[in-house]
């Protein structure tokens, strides 16, 4: 399958020429395989996607084509489908083009679809499509993970393509706010404490589901910004849970291989006046896998904190097991693909057995993920898992409600 790159550089030139334009630039002679390079110019920015059917083949006609112009990578190498590529172009063009030239952007950006078109005819815009080298796309997606994307509490976007000044904007007016969604023991039917979901409620379109906003944010480099505020408002809402309840906060790749990981949390914790041991880190299979020497450096320094680490999406099938139990972490997280339905289907329950066995040789708690079922809780129990999160116990809620609802989980008898 060709896979399509978009990079942005910063010229090191004061002249580039060709400003304002886009074209395409077909080479054959790499190895024999075809190599489509975009190139869009505007201003000193220059937008570039290299597309062939080895990854290794497009990355190196980008970067000659970068050092042939005297270019500085400006922003690291997303995968982009031509819908997300457009709403990137789009918010970069109208965010930062000078006054006075709407027609030309309009011209530009007439111009870039064409080519977009042009790469990307006959590839459906997927989910499944594996990101950079060093960030897998799931690990983009983990500060929405958790939720399933037909969660009703997030009605779906209608508003059209979202532009970066829209996201950007909210990042300044703090328009997110966070759910939650309660873990319950079932060693004594009562909850334990919760993980933190971002939703955003934008002035104009509503509420915007996760799997709308994210990617872009992970692109524009906006996930920072929004994953301290995540964190810092996670764990100010823990210390009116009370000691006893923790909150679980997910990170991406990046974000945990940041070394002022561990001052940020410092920071939220003392901030919050909650101890170490009330926040969990979730961090999915797929991002531990980014790098997962540096990854393991990670966890033992938030283990040395006091801080527990999760290990979420567990099963999903990208991790080797040798792996995963190098991995110093507390909670291991089924992944909710193998939960669902597990009392029907042989080979879910064959897989969990294994993960559940694992957690126990290892020491650590084992959590069964996306719970709607009364057969699926009982199945698990009865293999030795006692943690468990979905829609069977609570929905994710706003903060207001989550103290009612701690108390009616401590209210209800599991099945």
């Amino acid at each position: 399958m060709s896979q399509l790159w978009f990079y942005a550089f910063m010229s090191r030139r004061t002249a580039l020429g060709y400003r304002g334009k886009v074209f395409a630039v077909v080479g054959l002679g790499l190895c024999a395989l075809p190599v489509v390079l975009l190139v869009l110019i505007w201003q000193d920015v220059v937008l570039m996607a290299g597309l062939s059917p080895l990854l290794a083949i497009g990355s190196a006609a980008v970067a000659a084509m970068a050092t042939l112009l005297g270019l500085d990578l400006l922003l690291r190498p997303v995968l982009l489908t031509g819908h997300a590529l457009r709403q990137l172009l789009g918010g970069a063009l109208t965010e930062n083009l000078p006054q006075g030239y709407p027609d030309q952007a309009g011209r530009l950006m007439a111009d870039a679809q064409r080519v977009i078109d042009a790469l990307t005819v006959g590839r459906a815009e997927r989910t499944d499509m594996p990101g950079p080298p060093d960030v897998p796309a799931t690990s983009r997606m983990s500060l929405v993970h958790s939720t399933p994307l037909n969660d009703p509490t997030v009605p779906p976007d209608r508003c059209g393509p979202l532009h970066l000044q829209e996201l950007q904007q909210a990042v300044d007016c703090q328009e997110f706010e966070l759910y939650y969604q309660p873990v319950m023991d079932l060693t004594t039917d009562h909850p334990i404490g919760a993980e933190a979901l971002i939703r955003w409620n934008s002035p104009t379109r509503g509420f915007v589901a996760p799997a709308t906003f994210l990617p872009l944010a992970e692109a524009t480099g906006l996930i920072a910004p929004i994953g301290l505020w995540v964190l810092h408002e996670a764990c100010r809402e823990a210390a009116v849970w009370g000691p006893q309840m923790r909150v679980s906060v997910n990170l991406s790749a990046p974000q945990m291989l940041d070394p002022a990981l561990p001052w940020h949390i410092s920071d939220a914790i003392i901030g919050a006046g909650i101890g170490p041991d009330q926040i969990e880190i979730e961090l999915t299979e797929a991002a531990a896998m980014v790098d997962p020497t540096r990854i393991r450096t990670a966890m033992i320094c938030l283990r040395d904190l006091g801080v527990r680490v999760a290990m979420d999406d567990c099963g999903a099938g990208l991790a080797s097991l040798t792996t995963l139990c190098d991995l110093p972490f507390s909670t291991l997280k089924i992944d909710r693909s193998l939960v669902t339905d597990i009392h029907l289907s042989a080979r879910a329950q064959a897989i969990c057995g294994g993960l559940i066995a694992m957690g126990q040789g290892l020491g650590v708690s084992v959590l069964g993920m996306g719970c709607e079922q009364p057969e699926e809780v009982a199945f698990l129990r009865r293999k030795g898992c006692h943690l468990f999160q979905g829609y069977y116990f609570a929905r994710p809620v706003p903060a207001h409600a989550l103290a009612s609802t701690f108390e009616a989980l401590s209210l209800r008898k599991a099945g």
